[in-house]
């Protein structure tokens, strides 16, 4: 890949400009030890040093001076900006240093020499992956996750069984406690019949298969109507309340885009979607417990918790990873609920367990919650980039949704997408003047 006769463009923080040379600096960082009195020395090999990547870009023409000012604005702004390298594709950096140099022998015209040092440790020239290759990935992290959280929760349970129930009271107040969690996902056709909960992790097996009998039931015309359902029969569970207070994990797209979508707070509205925000916890109040009865439904509270979020996290994991073969059904806004419920699901698991009074083991797995809200964030992420981000667009003249659609992407195609991911819209065949609506930034790619 090299120039000829065209120049090759480049991104920097989604402002563009035309690229006249580009090099990938690469050394090495070593620990010389020399010694008085003798010849040479000790050379430590410490490994390579981050990458530094000098680029000469050009701007040019009458109107030069204001992506000129753009994009110096985008070299000031501080901390690490993803870079489209015009050989090696994204690539996360810090600008160093840059240069803008005008000639009076060149009028309307400048050349900007900047160097960007590489943000990120383990990467490697010719490192970039596709987008199908970075979901794959994702998806095969998120699957050693989540199965990990599996693992531990079963280690955690016997041992919670083995350690704390021993008295006749215990014993009944865990059995008592379990068919109370089973009566939750129990219908008249679908009754669970458990004979001995104290049978190692018997209670655990009993519980997943009552979950799991649902899915069969859930509706198969469209994922969303399928999650939607499995969201309602797996319900919010109150750690004040126990297995008594339940509560429906919201799936409105508007909810989400307000408490885990947009980077804006709770309550304000952005202009700008943001669609995934990092996993940060919550300082959510958890009450103390104190008596043995608190600590037997708490524990078991946590498993149920965690068996639920277990299976919705595969199916989520699974269908996020078939939809980038068909990329058809999910739109963002699908993927941020999807994203956002699982997310919460595994921040309340954490704060049982918080509650339950956790040992080492309780650790470990809080530890694998957290990298399993990580995996399935970066998933999400990698499908919604493989559509295009969402931007906010205003329409401009009057006109219907697939002419929109072919003036903004050459195909009228792209309208049945544009409107389902604006519901709010009354009449697609008319759009009027000053209209907001959200639109793909760019077609939807390999």
């Amino acid at each position: 890949m090299g120039w000829d006769t065209d120049l090759l463009e480049a991104r920097f923080r989604d402002v563009p400009f035309q690229v006249l040379s580009i090099e990938d600096k690469g050394s090495k960082a070593l620990a010389i030890h020399e010694y008085p009195y003798r010849f040479g020395g000790d050379v430590e090999d410490l490994g390579c040093s981050a990458r530094v990547i000098p680029v000469r870009a050009v701007f040019w023409g009458k109107n030069y001076r204001a992506s000129l000012k753009s994009f110096i604005k985008a070299l000031e702004e501080p901390g690490k900006g993803e870079l489209i390298h015009p050989v090696f594709g994204s690539v996360f950096v810090t600008i160093k240093t840059w240069n803008v140099e005008h000639s009076a022998t060149r009028p309307n015209y400048t050349e900007v020499s900047f160097e960007a040092v590489v943000s990120g440790t383990d990467t490697t020239f010719f490192s970039e992956s596709s987008a199908k290759q970075q979901v794959e990935q994702s998806s095969q992290a998120a699957t050693k996750a989540i199965q990990s959280v599996k693992e531990e929760a079963q280690k955690t349970f016997k041992t919670f069984v083995k350690q704390s129930i021993n008295s006749a009271d215990e014993v009944a107040i865990f059995q008592k406690t379990c068919s109370h969690a089973l009566d939750i996902y129990s219908s008249k056709d679908t009754l669970v019949f458990v004979h001995d909960f104290l049978n190692e992790s018997f209670f655990l097996t009993s519980l997943a298969q009552a979950q799991k009998v649902w899915i069969h039931k859930a509706p198969h015309t469209s994922f969303m109507e399928f999650f939607e359902y499995l969201s309602d029969r797996f319900p919010k569970l109150s750690i004040e309340e126990g297995l008594k207070g339940r509560a429906q994990y919201s799936t409105s797209g508007k909810y989400w885009g307000k408490r885990w979508v947009l980077s804006s707070g709770p309550g304000e509205e952005s202009k700008t979607p943001n669609f995934f925000i990092p996993f940060v916890e919550k300082n959510s109040r958890i009450p103390e417990s104190s008596l043995n009865k608190d600590s037997i439904e708490l524990n078991i509270l946590a498993h149920v918790l965690l068996s639920q979020t277990y299976i919705l996290y595969m199916e989520v994991k699974n269908y996020l990873a078939k939809e980038v073969q068909k990329k058809q059904e999910l739109t963002n806004i699908d993927i941020e609920i999807l994203v956002g419920n699982i997310r919460e699901r595994i921040q309340d698991c954490i704060d049982v367990l918080r509650a339950s009074g956790i040992d080492s083991y309780g650790y470990i797995l809080i530890e694998a919650l957290r990298t399993s809200a990580a995996n399935i964030y970066t998933l999400g992420s990698a499908c919604s980039s493989r559509k295009g981000a969402l931007i906010l667009y205003e329409v401009k003249v009057e006109e219907s949704l697939p002419l929109l659609s072919f003036r903004l992407y050459g195909t009228f195609k792209k309208a049945r997408d544009l409107l389902r991911i604006n519901p709010q819209l009354h009449n697609p065949n008319m759009l009027c003047v000053g209209q907001k609506m959200y639109v793909y930034e760019q077609e939807e790619g390999n």
